[in-house]
């Protein structure tokens, strides 16, 4: 079976710097099929809903697909895990972005998504399925935000050592990551 993995950027990200070893370092993932998705900004609840069904439109076209979101990724991805629609086997949360409201000068909308809290039995909760890799010293994620991920999703839990997106065991995370993607 192909291995796939799909990579949501996080906000402003081009798909040139996620590719990098300083984010998802494209040459470890050299045996599945990858695919980076830039993160579009939220702007509407309109908007917001025709990049969920874009993106289950997407994941729904591979067979069993590892998504991996960064930052304002994870923020998408945590969206889609809650839609009844989407059946994604693995995710991975790198730095997530857990709550817009704190940006209203970037984000526009009611912050009717990402409830969470709402969808306790999502089905698909385990430290077998969910990863939250965040950093210890990050101003725009804070611990926290990640620990409620965490809580919601009964998720595995990765620290990174640094901020948002430099870390000093970026590369170690990263091969934990992949090790985890691979466990049976």
């Amino acid at each position: 079976m192909t291995k796939t993995i799909i990579f949501l950027n996080g906000y402003g990200t081009p798909t040139a710097v996620s590719k990098q070893k300083f984010v998802w370092n494209d040459p470890m993932w050299s045996d599945y099929t990858r695919l980076y998705r830039p993160s579009a900004t939220p702007t509407s609840d309109e908007m917001i809903e025709k990049e969920l069904i874009s993106l289950e439109k997407l994941i729904g076209s591979f067979s069993f697909p590892i998504v991996a979101g960064h930052s304002l990724g994870s923020w998408w991805l945590s969206n889609l895990i809650i839609r009844n629609q989407v059946y994604i086997p693995k995710a991975v949360y790198l730095t997530p972005l857990a709550d817009i409201t704190k940006y209203p000068k970037i984000f526009n909308s009611s912050n009717k998504y990402y409830p969470l809290e709402n969808h306790i039995d999502i089905g698909l909760t385990g430290p077998d399925k969910h990863l939250i890799m965040y950093a210890n010293r990050d101003l725009i994620t804070p611990n926290i935000q990640g620990l409620l991920l965490s809580i919601h999703l009964d998720g595995s839990e990765y620290i990174l050592r640094g901020g948002h997106c430099y870390q000093y065991n970026h590369m170690s995370g990263l091969v934990f990551m992949k090790n985890w993607i691979e466990e049976k």
